[in-house]
């Protein structure tokens, strides 16, 4: 099995939570992935401003020796945009990674906020037997909203956080979420070339 050195440029601790254990999840068994927190606190953000304002260096950052990543996992909340220019928002994202780095970096655009992702994946726990395609329900819920539905009275955020993407039904969560198959499709042809 190849090792992976991987880390996150994202908005906060439950993106980094989520993206972690899902990535980790899709590549168990093709490659041993390690998660650099050097990388990962050096380009620490906490919104998505933060974000698009660091990609461009911290994507540049990862082929130097005191990194030398494998792999940059980078994304912000698609928030308000408009869903139907999703493809158009991703691609300016990508614009943004720095040419050294294009091959190296997959870009993660939940709409509208990662939120949405673990509540899909929540759903599916909490009614396993349900077959209904709530794709629209969840993703056209604002934020806010569904921020409390997913978290509710937990005082530990990051443990139920990582509780439900642990336990989640990934496949289910792809065929659900439009935003999720797009980033699962892009790891799943990193990982193709990536474990040649």
């Amino acid at each position: 099995m190849n090792p992976l050195k991987y880390s996150l440029l994202c908005e906060d601790e439950a993106t980094r939570i989520t993206i972690s254990i899902l990535f980790e999840r899709m590549l168990a068994g093709l490659a041993s992935c390690t998660f650099d927190n050097t990388y990962f606190k050096q380009f620490r953000c906490s919104n998505n401003k933060d974000v698009l304002k660091a990609l461009p260096q911290a994507s540049a950052y990862i082929v130097l020796p005191k990194y030398n990543l494998d792999l940059l996992l980078a994304g912000i909340d698609y928030d308000d945009r408009n869903r139907d220019k999703f493809e158009e928002e991703l691609t300016k994202l990508y614009s943004k990674v720095d040419k050294v780095a294009k091959d190296k970096t997959v870009i993660f655009f939940p709409v509208q906020a990662i939120e949405h992702w673990i509540h899909f994946l929540q759903h599916k726990i909490e009614k396993p037997s349900s077959t209904k395609n709530i794709s629209d329900q969840v993703e056209g819920t604002n934020r806010k909203e569904l921020k409390l539905k997913v978290y509710k009275d937990s005082l530990d955020k990051a443990a139920l956080v990582e509780e439900i993407i642990s336990k989640g039904d990934i496949d289910w969560l792809t065929e659900r979420s439009k935003s999720f198959r797009k980033f699962r499709e892009q790891v799943i042809n990193f990982t193709n070339i990536f474990t040649k």
